[in-house]
């Protein structure tokens, strides 16, 4: 990339870090509840609300013009804040501009099972001839595809249930708290697969990846 052709790798991991932070803390965490609470006084909350989405659009834009991801999940994310935006300002409710962090997760959750397509998998054990690794990679796939379609429902129930205010808090601890536990399990599940492959393995020196 051009950081790495013209800076010392400590340097590109400096720039990387703090692009990290700048998008993920700053843009996706921090600029919403700041926008949100410090505009709802003054230009009520329906307003507050999407005006606070824009952050969570510029770090889709980061991620699209910076980051050059052209896949379709950024796309994805800018139509459902157009929805989420939309519903809000067609019926007058500043919680449904909240409706598109549901909407995202569960895009995100079943892009997660979509891999564990059937055709797909044979095609994907064909090439690492590992039955036992390929079994491991769907219980992964299936456990973060369950995750965020569990916690879109949560975020929805929450939408309708409680004020605005707590659902904007609520749904960044919710998404964040939700890959947190995902990365744990997947820590802790990768160590005892780990261990038992190398266990196999030394029972059956041919068994390979």
């Amino acid at each position: 990339g051009i950081l790495e052709r013209n800076f010392s790798n400590r340097t590109v991991k400096i720039f990387k870090t703090l692009g990290f932070v700048f998008q993920y803390v700053i843009l996706d965490i921090a600029s919403p509840l700041t926008l949100y609470f410090t505009l709802k006084d003054v230009v009520g909350e329906l307003y507050a609300a999407i005006i606070s989405s824009i952050p969570s659009l510029l770090s889709v834009i980061w991620s699209i013009l910076i980051k050059r991801r052209f896949e379709p999940l950024p796309f994805l994310i800018i139509f459902a804040f157009a929805i989420g935006s939309g519903l809000s300002l067609g019926l007058n409710d500043a919680k449904l501009s909240q409706i598109n962090g549901p909407i995202i997760t569960t895009i995100i959750g079943t892009s997660y099972i979509a891999t564990i397509d059937p055709e797909k998998m044979r095609e994907f054990d064909s090439k690492w001839e590992n039955p036992y690794f390929c079994n491991a990679m769907k219980t992964v796939s299936i456990v973060w595809g369950l995750g965020f379609i569990l916690q879109s429902i949560i975020n929805v129930v929450l939408i309708f249930i409680i004020d605005l205010d707590l659902v904007m808090i609520l749904g960044h601890v919710l998404t964040w708290g939700t890959i947190a536990i995902l990365l744990v399990w997947s820590y802790f599940y990768k160590n005892i697969k780990t261990k038992q492959f190398q266990e196999q393995n030394q029972q059956d020196p041919t068994y390979r990846v």
